[in-house]
């Protein structure tokens, strides 16, 4: 298993994603599976 976060290189920054229908500041982190 592995968990990761994606950070700039100032680590002051993380990729996140959200969608038109979250409520406003709602953010969700990105996950995949790879087999």
């Amino acid at each position: 298993v592995v968990i990761m976060l994606v950070i700039d290189k100032e680590n002051d920054r993380v990729l996140l994603s959200r969608q038109s229908r979250y409520v406003p500041r709602m953010w969700s982190c990105l996950a995949g599976f790879l087999e």
